[in-house]
């Protein structure tokens, strides 16, 4: 059983002194490691010898053993919050590899079906065609959400959209300062507020862009300066690693979005399509 565990478990059985020892193990773990018995017995208010009691209580011959202990736990304790912190606690370092594959697939097929069930098919199609009409479009995303970006922006440039990718604001910043009311903005974002993303978008906005959020929640930085937000839903937290099971939502939405764009005007995307395929086979 681990110090944290024997210390909850023996509180109720504590005298107050000792209680106050234990209300600071609690509250900081770590502390036999960085305190000697009598720093530990400051801390807490109270003497070398009740936390000397304190220890033979929780099982241990003294000080010295419960420092071991303290110890263990951290460095198990880094350990674990590692793990979690990366994989969450749904994926185990033992579990198979068809559980991992079965939970996997779980959270990525909720998050897909999640984003469809949100969708706003008839706010989507105005901006399909704002899309087709404008200037210019924007397309902001950095790290992960970035290959989205840049994937969407590929595609819709086959459909004659004057479409950029930008994933840092050092390209996006510039770009989006000499947008007006002609020209969209779309920022792509898992948790939606991520900084260089957020600027840029904000930056569109200032200049009349029309402005969208692609995040996983409307409770979101972005979502609440845009004009208009979709969802791209992600898995629950303790499903990791959740960027990438939003991706397939963010993939989802960018593919919805570009075969809606070339429905708009389907002679000119035959067109497009058709002049932008002969540039290959020319070669």
């Amino acid at each position: 059983m681990q110090l944290l565990d024997l210390v909850l478990t023996y509180r109720a059985q504590m005298p107050p002194t000792m209680a106050r020892v234990a209300a600071v193990l609690e509250a900081d773990p770590s502390a036999p490691l960085e305190l000697s018995i009598t720093g530990l017995a400051e801390r807490a208010g109270t003497s070398p010898a009740t936390v000397t009691r304190l220890c033979r209580l929780l099982g241990f011959s003294g000080y010295p053993a419960l420092r071991v202990a303290a110890a263990q736990d951290v460095g198990r304790g880094d350990r674990d919050r590692a793990w979690l912190t990366d994989f969450g606690d749904s994926f185990g370092p033992g579990d198979s590899p068809s559980t991992v594959l079965s939970t996997l697939l779980n959270a990525q097929l909720v998050a897909i079906r999640t984003t469809a069930q949100q969708y706003d098919l008839a706010a989507l199609t105005d901006l399909a065609t704002r899309i087709r009409s404008c200037r210019q479009l924007d397309l902001y995303a950095v790290a992960g959400s970035g290959l989205v970006g840049r994937e969407l922006a590929a595609r819709l440039a086959r459909l004659g959209v004057n479409a950029h990718a930008h994933t840092d604001r050092h390209s996006g910043l510039p770009s989006a300062a000499l947008l007006d009311e002609n020209c969209v903005a779309v920022a792509i974002s898992n948790h939606g507020d991520t900084e260089d993303t957020l600027g840029m978008l904000s930056e569109a906005t200032r200049h009349g862009a029309w402005t969208v959020a692609i995040t996983s929640s409307t409770e979101t930085a972005m979502a609440a300066i845009a004009d208009q937000h979709i969802t791209a839903a992600s898995p629950h937290s303790d499903v990791q690693p959740d960027e990438v099971a939003a991706r397939h939502a963010q993939l989802l939405t960018a593919d919805l979005l570009y075969l809606l764009v070339a429905q708009v005007d389907p002679a000119r995307t035959a067109h497009t399509l058709s002049v932008t395929a002969a540039a290959f086979s020319a070669r």
